[in-house]
């Protein structure tokens, strides 16, 4: 802060021009930092979330699986793009009922992950893969795997891996 004295001789009190554009800018730059922290915070609970419903969706599936073990094969097999309904005013058997709950789980997964889908499959390293290849080898393992795009601008994706048995 200047204190010099003016043209009467009166001592003039005030900050001069090169403070008020140094301190302007240090406030932009711890501003610039708090407005990429909070993008990172939203980024990282919005991938928290997407995990959650993929865990969720996932060990709904699961359920579904275990409690029709008569019907496990149709749930390894791709449904019908049509299928009858199944339900309490719908008679069927086993393998349409686990056919109609693979592909109504199949939708749910697609509606409510950016980019997503699931399968169910055999395998021996469950946790590997990724939505381009979801690398299923036909091990020992029936497993339940769920993929979505990472984030809205990005090709990379994520996935979520449920063990139904083993």
């Amino acid at each position: 802060m200047n204190r010099n004295r003016g043209p009467a001789g009166l001592k003039q009190r005030g900050f001069s021009l090169l403070e008020v554009l140094i301190s302007g800018a240090i406030m932009s730059t711890g501003l610039a930092g708090l407005a990429a922290l909070l993008l990172s915070s939203v980024s990282g609970t919005a991938q928290a979330g997407h995990r959650t419903v993929a865990t969720m969706l996932a060990a709904g599936l699961v359920s579904q699986i275990r409690i029709t073990p008569a019907a496990e094969q149709t749930f390894l097999q791709s449904p019908p793009l049509v299928i009858e309904p199944c339900d309490a005013t719908h008679a069927c058997s086993a393998q349409q009922f686990s056919a109609f709950n693979l592909k109504t789980w199949q939708l749910e997964v697609a509606l409510r992950l950016p980019g997503g889908f699931g399968v169910v499959c055999m395998d021996g390293s469950p946790f590997d893969g990724s939505a381009d290849n979801v690398d299923c080898d036909g091990g020992d393992l029936l497993v339940v795997k769920v993929f979505w795009r990472a984030g809205a601008h990005q090709e990379s994706s994520s996935a979520r891996v449920v063990k139904v048995a083993g």
